[in-house]
């Protein structure tokens, strides 16, 4: 037995590595909304750091980037608020890429996606395949003959659907996946933050960024209520 765990410890692992079911296995709105929810920081970050730091040659990127943030971000609310019991399958087969459709859906739990900026972002983005999304992966796409595409705008749009998406969510959730936020650790310099450069990120998530100070100071109050629990635990 022992020599067996030796010789795994030592296996050579490849790059990229799927563990696999041997069924397909339900993901209710609880599961598929935690798997996507740190996806969904990472790409926020990884969007406003790119664009600060290098907007014009990293353009094609970062532009994709902002729309998966916006994908992702209004898949997780909705998930949260449908409560469904296979919330990944209904993501895919009833969505799809069409951000349109998203939005909508999330309109009727949040106002922040009926703000002008959210829909002009969408209004182009509204089918189920993505046409436009494909089109910016991969530079063309059999029924698209170019597009015009202002940065800062969809910056903005992205700014609030990514606030809106985990700030207009139920009260249990939207603690939950805050508290454990890797976003929430960066702000507040937690002991839990894995960041390498983070003055230099803070940068790039404050720069023209309307919506960061009232989360930051959502941030502290959940940091407040936490110290308040472990005082009156003794802690």
């Amino acid at each position: 037995m022992w020599e067996d765990e030796s010789q795994e410890s030592q296996r050579e692992v490849g790059m990229l590595r799927r563990k696999k079911t041997s069924q397909p296995v339900k993901k209710d709105w609880f599961y598929f909304s935690a798997g996507l929810f740190l996806p969904l920081c990472s790409d926020y970050v990884a969007g406003r750091l790119l664009y600060f730091l290098e907007p014009h040659t990293a353009f094609h990127a970062i532009v994709t980037k902002l729309i998966e943030v916006a994908e992702k971000g209004m898949k997780f609310h909705v998930s949260i608020w449908r409560n469904a019991d296979d919330a990944l399958s209904e993501a895919k087969e009833e969505f799809g890429h069409n951000l349109e459709k998203t939005r909508k859906e999330c309109a009727k739990y949040a106002r922040e996606f009926e703000h002008e900026d959210v829909c002009r972002l969408t209004s182009e983005l509204n089918d189920r395949k993505g046409t436009l999304y494909q089109y910016l992966r991969y530079g063309s796409e059999q029924t698209t003959d170019g597009g015009e595409f202002d940065l800062q705008s969809t910056l903005q749009a992205v700014d609030r659907i990514y606030f809106g998406a985990v700030l207009t969510i139920p009260d249990g959730p939207k603690t939950l996946f805050n508290s454990n936020s890797p976003l929430k650790h960066l702000l507040m310099g937690s002991q839990f933050d894995q960041s390498k450069n983070r003055s230099l990120v803070l940068r790039a998530l404050r720069w023209r960024n309307q919506h960061l100070e009232s989360y930051e100071a959502y941030c502290r109050k959940l940091d407040h209520e936490r110290g308040e629990r472990l005082k009156q635990l003794g802690m």
